[in-house]
Parts: structure tokens; sequence; C-alpha cells
């Protein structure tokens, strides 16, 4: 019951996030398309792909990392389905028909991720979820980098 308040909040913060992003980004990309763009929108689509698949690898990575700590048992059902849920995001975003809000969606997606297990999960079941973490950071990296072609 306490999980599910718990990603129930989590899922309006990220909606909001979400919300506040685009409409902040929307004349921003605006404006980048009327000027020369440093990526096509194809391009990005196709980067957009590749990292969802690279992101779901990480995450796997993470899982299996996780999975050999001596108290992973307790909560590896939950680590679990956040790896299947955020792996199934990342590709669903990523073959959005509008790359530039695909791109949003995954910074949001890829960057709540890591807040959550490094501000909520760390804190309160140990060191434990810092494979998770990492795979989360590695992602954060990533998304940022592809984004930086794309958004001023």
């Amino acid at each position: 019951m306490l999980i599910n308040c718990f990603w129930k909040r989590v899922v309006r913060i990220f909606s909001l996030l979400v919300l506040i992003t685009l409409v902040a980004a929307a004349p921003a990309l605006g404006a980048q398309s009327k000027r020369t763009a440093r990526i096509s929108e194809t391009e990005l689509q196709a980067e957009l792909m590749a990292f969802a698949e690279r992101f779901a690898s990480y995450l796997y990575q993470g899982l299996q990392d996780y999975e050999r700590q001596p108290e992973a048992l307790k909560m590896r059902p939950q680590v679990q389905k956040d790896v299947v849920t955020s792996s199934m995001s990342a590709m669903t975003i990523a073959a959005d028909p509008k790359p530039e809000r695909a791109l949003l969606d995954m910074v949001a997606l890829v960057t709540l991720g890591r807040m959550i297990y490094e501000t909520h999960w760390l804190p309160r079941y140990g060191e434990n979820f810092r494979p998770v973490v990492r795979s989360y950071s590695k992602g954060e990296r990533e998304i940022w980098e592809l984004s930086a072609k794309v958004l001023d």
C-alpha cells in the first residue's frame, strides 16, 4: 500500500515535470527547427531508439549486479518491476512520432529514475541499490549528451 502511494506520487510529479518541460521547451524547439538544426528529426529518432536499447541493457546489468548483493531477495521483485517498466517506457518513448517530444520525455524518465533510486531507495535500503543507481546515472549522462545536440 505504501509503495503504491509512493509510485502514484512519482507518476504525478513525473507528469507535472514533463508538462512543465514541454511548455518551457516548446518555443525553443520551434525556433530550433526554423534555424539550421544540428541534428535532423530522423537522426534524433534513430539516436533515441539506439539509446533506449542501450539504456535497457544498462538497467539489466544493474539488476544483475543488484541480485548479487546479500540482501537482494528482499526487494528483488520491486527492482525487477522497475527495470522492466523503465525499459518498456524507454522503448515506447523512443518510438514517439515526434522525436523532440520523445527526447524531453526520455530525459525526464531517466533523470527521475535516477533520482528515485538515489534519494528514496538508497537511503532506505542501503548500498545494495548502488548498481541500479549507477545504471540510471550512465543513462542520464548519455541522454543529456544527446539533448545537447538539440536543445539550447
